[in-house]
């Protein structure tokens, strides 16, 4: 993909160019949880690009991180500032404090015109491969439906100057799709690495049926037991006993527990020990 940038590595972060930007959040906690967010990120980008010479050509947001391809003449400054104002806004919405993401960001330089197109394609490929959606276009925390529109947020021309039309666009990412299925991985029942096909469903899977849930299945099966009620109408007792029906009941691991459910990482580690001791 490039020379890349990120917390391993301290190299000279290049200003100029195309890059596929990723950010982290900090201790994976969720992040873009729901539109309001999503939206907002996208308005400070748009806010602040222009003064920095910096465009958007593409972008999916992922609850624990995301995934933006810049065209940039200043990326550190921009960078800065857009991360700045986002946590800020983030912070006073949310009553929380401290860096939302993980600091530096990592940024790959996308050095000719075949790894843009398929850095576009994974992009959306993200949402897909954790078994969200079934397309893209229904993925609303993305930009795939700003592709062929006039009334766009973001610069998708170079991208869309490559394709005939929609449909065109549309088939090469499901061609990429197919070619990204065969090198899936997963570990079988003996620990033994094998191919898995992508899952291609939509909406909630069963449980039972997997080894691991991802962040928003773990997101709707929170929301499902909570029956309508926030976080902060329950009590300790309540939100435990939440925690307690979450571990017995998904393959969801305690990071993504403490996550959702808004506690630390080792309150949760608490509630499975006591789950321990009724059991054994």
């Amino acid at each position: 993909m490039g020379q890349s940038v990120g917390r391993s590595k301290r190299v000279k972060r290049p200003k100029k160019g195309y890059f596929h930007i990723i950010l982290k959040s900090n201790y994976q906690s969720i992040i873009f949880e729901d539109s309001h967010d999503s939206e907002m990120f996208i308005e400070l980008f748009n806010l602040y690009s222009k003064k920095y010479s910096t465009s958007i050509l593409g972008w999916t947001l992922m609850q624990t991180h995301a995934h933006i391809i810049l065209k940039s003449k200043e990326l550190s400054k921009f960078m800065a500032v857009w991360l700045r104002e986002f946590s800020r806004y983030y912070n006073r919405r949310h009553k929380s404090a401290g860096n939302i993401f993980i600091k530096p960001f990592s940024s790959y330089l996308i050095e000719n015109y075949k790894n843009l197109i398929e850095t576009v394609f994974y992009l959306y490929y993200n949402p897909l491969a954790e078994g969200i959606c079934n397309h893209p276009k229904n993925y609303e925390f993305c930009s795939f439906n700003s592709h062929f529109k006039k009334d766009k947020k973001i610069d998708t021309t170079i991208i869309d100057n490559h394709f005939e039309n929609y449909k065109d666009f549309e088939n090469s990412f499901f061609d990429y799709v197919k070619l990204k299925s065969k090198n899936i991985k997963m570990v079988d029942e003996r620990g033994r690495m094998t191919n898995a096909p992508l899952n291609m469903g939509t909406g909630f899977r069963p449980y039972t049926n997997k080894k691991s849930n991802t962040d928003i299945q773990v997101l709707e099966f929170r929301d499902k037991l909570l029956k309508g009620r926030s976080l902060s109408e329950l009590n300790t007792s309540q939100i435990d006993d939440i925690i307690a029906i979450i571990l017995n009941d998904s393959f969801a691991n305690k990071r993504q527990i403490a996550s959702v459910m808004m506690v630390h990482y080792d309150h949760v580690r608490g509630v499975e020990k006591k789950l321990l001791k009724k059991i054994y």
